[in-house]
């Protein structure tokens, strides 16, 4: 499933695994692509949760299709961990980086080091005018100075790009209970659709399945967790940023475990 985006003024589709990840990071896009599998019956879900291949069934093109094929085995929780960690998915948060929808890691760890030199030096601004008798006229404006390029430069690590945030945007709009997977995308197996709904009852995943599913740690690491950050449960706007400062998962390190809601 593609998903067309218009941003930069130019004119190209995501999948909705590339979505997913954009949205909520590589554990995301994994309960994504295993939805998709699952919808297309290339996989079932046991009653007790264990996640197997059919012999005949569907084979759904997908970038992370493979990955969950060899998750078969494993409970759902683990299987999407899985996934999430799989060469495919980092692959994947590359292919978003070179596309522009993701800031580069190495790109956010510099703006990491200048933002926190920024601070330092603020600090010792102020420091200094005691010991130096440094005049306050002079070392207030300039610590000010620094905690404003500390902040103007924060913008500039965030780890989705503004293409990244008006395709996450597009997903929102997009995500509708009629089309399971795409509100996975935007949600996670564990984000509600009402009070008393999560997805997961939406995709029609039994309870013992889902009980294997485990609740990501809200914000974003470098580690694994989203990269939009988009509040499962409160629905609020995606790809507003509204964690996007702290620097996900998003084409960095490693994949996070199961379900992406509270």
């Amino acid at each position: 499933m593609a998903i067309t985006s218009t941003s930069a003024g130019s004119r190209s589709e995501l999948r909705v695994e590339e979505l997913a990840l954009l949205a909520g990071g590589p554990g995301r896009a994994a309960e994504t692509a295993l939805v998709a599998a699952l919808r297309a019956q290339a996989v079932r879900i046991s009653r007790a949760g264990v996640l197997s291949a059919v012999a005949r069934g569907a084979r759904p093109e997908g970038p992370l299709h493979g990955a969950v094929l060899r998750s078969a085995g494993r409970d759902l929780g683990d299987a999407i961990a899985a996934v999430a960690g799989s060469l495919e998915t980092r692959a994947l948060r590359e292919q978003l980086v070179a596309r522009g929808y993701l800031t580069s890691p190495a790109r956010r760890r510099t703006v990491s080091v200048v933002r926190l030199l920024a601070l330092l030096l603020a600090i010792g601004a102020v420091v200094a005018s005691g010991p130096a008798d440094l005049p306050l006229g002079v070392t207030i404006p300039t610590a000010l100075a620094l905690l404003l390029v500390r902040a103007l430069v924060g913008s500039l690590g965030k780890p989705l790009t503004r293409s990244g945030r008006l395709a996450v945007r597009g997903l929102v709009a997009s995500a509708v209970t009629s089309d399971p997977v795409t509100l996975v995308a935007h949600r996670g197996l564990l984000g509600r659709v009402t009070k008393r709904q999560r997805v997961w009852q939406v995709v029609g995943i039994e309870s013992a399945a889902a009980a294997t599913l485990r609740k990501r740690k809200g914000g974003s690491s470098g580690d694994g967790a989203g990269c939009g950050s988009c509040a499962s449960d409160s629905g609020s706007s995606c790809g507003g940023g509204s964690s996007c400062g702290s620097g996900s998962s998003c084409g960095g390190g490693g994949g996070c475990g199961g379900g992406g809601g509270d």
